[in-house]
Parts: structure tokens; sequence; C-alpha cells
């Protein structure tokens, strides 16, 4: 897909996408990796175990913010647009 993208580009800008799409794959194998060296450091106080408690409250008022948000968010494009005339809309694109 890069190549279709980038097929006016210079060899030099090819090149710094790549390395930069490289360092990145790279960046993010060794940050999700991190939970998984404790025994390659003989880590077995289980100190850096993470316990996440989430009470259902905190669930519920975030779903529902979320939701409100994901409704409105969907909600103002739609009724922009079924006020249109769909000619008029078609001819202005």
């Amino acid at each position: 897909m890069a190549a279709l993208t980038w097929m006016r580009a210079s060899p030099v800008v090819l090149m710094a996408e790549e390395n930069r799409r490289m360092l990145a794959t790279l960046l993010v194998k060794m940050i999700g990796s991190l939970p998984f060296l404790g025994p390659l450091f003989e880590d077995t106080s289980g100190r850096s175990d993470i316990h996440l408690a989430v009470s259902v409250s905190a669930l519920l008022v975030s779903s529902t913010i979320l939701i409100a948000v994901g409704l409105i968010a969907g909600m103002i494009p739609a009724l922009r647009a079924s006020r249109l005339d769909p000619v008029q809309a078609i001819r202005s694109e």
C-alpha cells in the first residue's frame, strides 16, 4: 500500500518513511513486551504486577457518557445530511 501512495516521492523520502515505520514498529513491540520481561530479570516478588479495580458506578458513568457522545457525534452530521437536497448534494461534488 505504501508503494501506491508514494509513487512520485523521491527515494530519500521513501527511505525516511520506511525507517520511521520500522522504528515505530520496534517501539510498539518493545513497549508491548515489557510486562513479560519480569522472569528475565528474575522478579519473583510480584511487585511489578498491576492490580486494577474498577467500580461498577465508574463503568456505568463512563459507558453512559461514551454512548451519549457517540450518538451526538453521529446524529449531527446525519441531521445536516437529511436536510440537503440529494440532487444538489450530488452536483456539488
